[in-house]
C-alpha cells in the first residue's frame, strides 16, 4: 500500500505556521540610563505568549511566516516627546508609540512587525505609581506596542478590554514565572 504525501506547489515553500510559535527576532536598543531589564529573551518570550493568544485572522500575513521581528527602543521623556508630536501631534512624552510594518525583511530573513518606542523614564514613573517593577511595566509596554503591530488598537472600551485581556495574560505569565 502506498502512502499519499502532500506536494507542495513551490518546493522552496515553507509551511505556513498558523499553529506553531515562529521565531521570535527582537533588536532592543536602550538609550543612556534606561533600565537594563527586561532583556531581549524577556521581552521575546512575552510577545510570543501574547502571540499565542492571536487568532490568526487578526494579521494573517504575519503568520504565514516562520521568523517575525520587531525593533525596540527604549527612549528618554525627551525624545519622546519629540517622537509623540511628531507622529500623533500630542504634546509631552507618552510611555509607548508603535510603528506597524507588516513587511518581509529580506536582510533578517523575517516578518518585520514594526517598531516599538518605550518612554522609559515615563515608565520608570508608572511603575513605582503602581508598585510594580520597572521590568514588568517595560515588559507590558512591549507586549502593548507589538500588539498594536499585530492590528489590535485601543480606540474603543470594547477594543480596548480585548487588546488589554491578552496583554496582561501575557505580562502576568511572566511576572509570575519562576526566575
Amino acid at each position: 500500500m502506498r502512502r499519499k504525501t502532500a506536494v507542495r506547489k513551490n518546493p522552496k515553500q515553507k509551511k505556513s505556521r498558523m499553529n506553531r510559535t515562529p521565531e521570535m527576532k527582537l533588536l532592543v536598543t536602550r538609550a543612556k540610563g534606561s533600565p537594563a531589564r527586561p532583556g531581549k529573551a524577556e521581552l521575546g518570550v512575552a510577545c510570543l505568549r501574547a502571540w499565542a493568544m492571536i487568532p490568526p485572522k487578526r494579521c494573517p500575513e504575519a503568520f504565514k511566516y516562520n521568523c517575525l521581528s520587531l525593533d525596540v527602543s527604549l527612549i528618554d521623556d525627551a525624545a519622546m516627546a519629540e517622537k509623540n508630536q511628531t507622529f500623533m501631534r500630542h504634546e509631552g512624552p507618552t510611555d509607548v508609540l508603535s510603528f506597524p510594518i507588516a513587511d518581509f525583511d529580506h536582510e533578517r530573513g523575517s516578518f518585520h512587525l514594526g517598531d516599538v518606542l518605550i518612554g522609559f523614564e515615563t515608565a520608570q514613573r508608572e511603575a513605582a505609581e503602581r508598585r510594580i517593577s520597572v521590568a514588568e511595566e517595560v515588559t507590558r509596554l512591549c507586549v502593548h506596542g507589538f500588539l498594536h503591530c499585530m492590528g489590535y488598537d485601543d480606540t474603543t472600551p470594547a477594543k480596548r478590554r480585548t487588546m488589554f485581556a491578552i496583554q496582561e495574560k501575557a505580562v502576568l505569565a511572566e511576572a509570575q514565572s519562576p526566575r
